[in-house]
Order: structure tokens, then C-alpha cells, then sequence
């Protein structure tokens, strides 16, 4: 399956709304720097 940066953002901002992530958690920031390249690179 090919990665798909609007989807994986979209996943790590419905877990910090949820409070299973918090934004200063260090994957969490790595999962949206990871998902911006991606979208960026488009």
C-alpha cells in the first residue's frame, strides 16, 4: 500500500484530540514532520 500523507495526519490529529497522543510526544511530532514531507513533496 502506498503511504497516503493526508490520511496519516489526519489519524495523528484524531489521536491528540482524543488525548491518546499528546503534541509533545516525540512520535507523534515524528508522525507529522514524516506526513508534511510526504504532502509537501506532492
Amino acid at each position: 500500500m502506498k503511504p497516503d500523507a493526508y490520511a496519516t495526519g489526519t489519524v495523528l490529529v484524531a489521536l491528540c484530540e482524543t488525548v491518546q497522543v499528546a503534541r509533545d510526544d516525540p512520535s507523534w511530532q515524528r508522525g507529522m514532520n514524516i506526513s508534511c514531507k510526504r504532502f509537501m513533496a506532492r
